[in-house]
């Protein structure tokens, strides 16, 4: 049996005199799915809990001896939440996250099309993993990104290949109830000085630096990110260019990638900020903990 976990979002939305309501799917899809509200709501309300609860969720039917997924979600938070499965979903299983662009009373109203595409992925049962099923599209991988093409679409993230070794959390980790503190830092032109002083001043417990090109960060910006090491905070390096892939490139420059990955700051490869967060507020998150390291090595390099 396909299990439906609902996280909310537009595909369970619709309007009636111009005020929003949640629908039920279960009279959309049928008697043959188990459908589970998992505390649904709008994808810009979205937060860690739901996605805390949505593994504890799956991982208990997966023990119950189910093994195909399909989760509804709003496209504001589909690209997180397909990747966190990614990391999460145990072996064995498959899950198809659905999204809608447009709301169930629309006319032109993408979800059920979706819903169908997503249907037909799981009980045809040709691979495990994670894959989107959005706009009418499936779209395989766990790393998508949402952009506009005369309208609202979803595309793979290029390139695929992130250039990191394969790290998924075990089902015998629990998570955190509280998500860890991790901010998303973008470096521009004339940023360093105060972007140093949040550094110093905040109590984060990890950072993302979405950072120049293969790396690179304002000089002023190197003493406060190896504070933050020297304080066992990890820091990491994802690239601001689309696509960039961190690089150890240009040493003995202050601020380079060289100088940074040298002292202890870890890649995040090929993957952009927002898939780094993700990956960063799991590993940081899980109990027992893991090795940092192991979550970010690049292929070709061991763990430290």
């Amino acid at each position: 049996m396909t299990v439906l976990l609902n996280l909310g979002g537009t595909i369970a939305l619709f309007y009636q005199n111009n005020q929003p309501r949640d629908v039920g799917f279960q009279e959309l899809v049928g008697s043959h799915v188990d459908v589970v509200d998992v505390t649904p709501t709008s994808s810009n309300g979205l937060g860690w809990r739901h996605l805390r609860t949505l593994r504890e969720t799956l991982l208990a039917k997966w023990r119950d001896g189910e093994t195909r997924f399909l989760i509804t979600v709003g496209t504001d938070a589909l690209e997180e939440v397909l990747y966190f499965l990614s990391l999460v979903t145990p072996p064995s299983a498959s899950a198809a996250v659905v999204g809608a662009i447009r709301p169930r009373s629309a006319p032109d109203s993408d979800g059920p099309l979706s819903l169908s595409l997503a249907f037909q992925w799981l009980e045809r049962g040709e691979s495990e993993g994670v894959i989107a099923a959005c706009g009418g599209q499936l779209i395989g991988g766990a790393k998508v990104t949402k952009v506009f093409q005369g309208n609202w679409t979803f595309q793979p993230c290029s390139p695929a290949d992130d250039g990191l070794t394969p790290w998924v959390l075990s089902e015998r980790f629990k998570l955190l109830k509280r998500s860890p503190r991790v901010p998303i830092l973008p470096v521009g032109v004339g940023a360093g000085v105060w972007l140093a002083e949040i550094l110093w001043a905040e109590r984060f417990e990890g950072v993302i630096v979405e950072a120049f090109g293969p790396g690179d960060v304002p000089p002023t910006l190197v003493k406060p990110i190896r504070h933050l090491l020297s304080q066992n905070i990890p820091v990491v390096l994802a690239s601001r260019s689309a696509p960039g892939r961190i690089e150890p490139l240009f040493p003995g420059i202050p601020g380079t990638s060289h100088d940074l990955l040298s002292s202890g700051v870890l890649g995040a490869g090929g993957l952009d900020s927002i898939h780094a967060r993700i990956r960063l507020l799991v590993a940081l998150a899980a109990r027992p903990r893991v090795s940092l390291a192991s979550a970010f090595t690049m292929r070709g390099e061991s763990a430290s």
